[in-house]
């Protein structure tokens, strides 16, 4: 129980508390959690990096990822399920990215039988999808404990939406087309 340092209010358990949600953004319930979490931030990270710059990067995804730990602390305060993963702190990259580089063209792949290939969609397409799927199923993770923290999605997500604008380049603008700077090698 996160907010458990509230009534136990001693230096020691605050430091103890604050140190597990740091730790567990870089701990997985399982080699596929790990794997989905790099695909997403190797998909999107390098872009959001370039423009923020190395260290506000790394601020800004802790940062989120703090966020993302508050959020699911706030809606299951009672609950002892540990929280593991990056996935709210690479859904701040998420929103990050998708306030960056709406159009830009993401790759999607697919398998139908024996049909296989890819497709390219705008970002805002493929990323606004999946913020759906989280809000659809919010209500029935606070009914039941999936094992999906989907309010650490929503809340990393919600910190990347705001921090971005505070931390990105100055001469960064928002909404940039897909072949922006970082996008073009693929002219």
């Amino acid at each position: 129980m996160f907010f458990g340092q509230l009534s136990n209010f001693s230096l020691e358990t605050i430091a103890w508390e604050w140190t597990t949600v740091l730790t567990s953004m870089f701990s997985h319930g399982g080699i596929f959690h790990l794997l989905g979490n790099m695909l997403f931030l190797y998909l999107y990270g390098d872009n959001v990096e370039e423009a923020m710059g190395k260290l506000w990067y790394f601020l800004f995804y802790l940062s989120c990822g703090l966020l993302a730990a508050l959020a699911q602390a706030l809606s299951s305060p009672d609950s002892t399920i540990p929280m593991v993963g990056a996935s709210g702190a690479i859904s701040g990259v998420i929103a990050s990215y998708l306030l960056l580089y709406p159009r830009a063209r993401v790759r999607v792949f697919y398998w139908i039988i024996i049909l296989v290939g890819t497709f390219q969609v705008p970002a805002f397409l493929v990323l606004g999808w999946w913020f759906v799927q989280q809000i659809l199923a919010f209500p029935e993770s606070m009914k039941a404990a999936s094992g999906v923290a989907v309010a650490a999605h929503l809340g990393g997500f919600a910190a990347g939406i705001v921090l971005t604008p505070l931390i990105k380049k100055k001469g960064v603008k928002l909404f940039q087309s897909g072949y922006s700077p970082p996008f073009a090698r693929n002219r």
